[in-house]
C-alpha cells in the first residue's frame, strides 16, 4: 500500500512522471531497508542480553504507533515525516522477531552414525540422523 500511495499520489503531486514513479517509489522506501539493517542486529543483541519479552512488547507498540502516524499523514505529506515513520515501523518490526546475535551453542541432540549399507545403496548414502 505504501508503494501504491507513493506511485499513484505523492510522487505525481511532486512533479515526477508516471513512467519514473516505480523507480522513485523504491528509492523513497529505502528507510524501510535501513530500519531492518539497523534494528535487526541491535534487537538480537539486546534481546539476548535482557530477554525477548520486553522487546517484543515495545516493538509491537512501536509498530502500532508508526502505522497510526502513517494513517494520520495528510495526502501531501512531508517526506521527512514519512521516512521517520517508516524507519520506526521497521525498527519495531525487528524488535518483535527474536534473532539471536550469536549462534546457538546448545547441543541439539541430533547425532549422525553410519549404518551398514543396504544392498543396492551406495555406502555414501547410508548415513542416518537420530
Amino acid at each position: 500500500m505504501l508503494i501504491i500511495w507513493l506511485q499513484g499520489i505523492w510522487l505525481p503531486l511532486h512533479g515526477y512522471d508516471f513512467e519514473r514513479t516505480p523507480l522513485w517509489a523504491g528509492i523513497f522506501m529505502l528507510p524501510l531497508t535501513a530500519g531492518f539493517l539497523l534494528g535487526g542486529p541491535a534487537s538480537g543483541y539486546l534481546s539476548d542480553r535482557f530477554g525477548a519479552r520486553l522487546f517484543s512488547t515495545t516493538g509491537l507498540l512501536l509498530v502500532a504507533a508508526a502505522f497510526t502516524g502513517l494513517i494520520l499523514l495528510p495526502v501531501d505529506f512531508p517526506y521527512s515525516a514519512f521516512a521517520a515513520l517508516l524507519l520506526k515501523a521497521c525498527e519495531g518490526q525487528t524488535r518483535r522477531e527474536k534473532r539471536p546475535a550469536q549462534p546457538a551453542t546448545r547441543d541439539t541432540g541430533l547425532r549422525t552414525r553410519r549404518q551398514r549399507p543396504k544392498p543396492g545403496v551406495p555406502a555414501s548414502n547410508a548415513i542416518s540422523v537420530g
